[in-house]
């Protein structure tokens, strides 16, 4: 798990790869996140500029964090690429 302080700049990224082990292009990609205070956002890729292709099967999202406290989020392929992931992260309070 990743613990990061008030006003950093995270990036969230993926990578799909497929059975040979080499990078592949999903047919769609979502980016689910849960906030601390329980709201969610959901990023799709060709909807949302924030979601960013930056490679063939190379996902990024950016964001500065201010609310602290836990973080998930689920990365999802569909397509000829099939795939999810989820992962969590803390940001911590800030004493200042």
């Amino acid at each position: 798990m990743a613990i990061y302080d008030s006003g950093d700049k995270v990036r969230l990224s993926a990578i799909f790869t497929t059975t040979a082990n080499a990078t592949g292009e999903p047919g769609g990609v979502t980016l689910r996140l849960l906030k601390p205070d329980g709201t969610s956002a959901v990023l799709v890729y060709n909807t949302d500029t924030a979601l960013v292709r930056e490679a063939t099967g190379v996902y990024y999202w950016e964001t500065g964090l201010v609310s602290p406290g836990t973080y998930f989020y689920r990365w999802e392929a569909n397509g000829n690429l099939q795939a999810a992931e989820e992962a969590y992260f803390t940001v911590r309070q800030s004493r200042f």
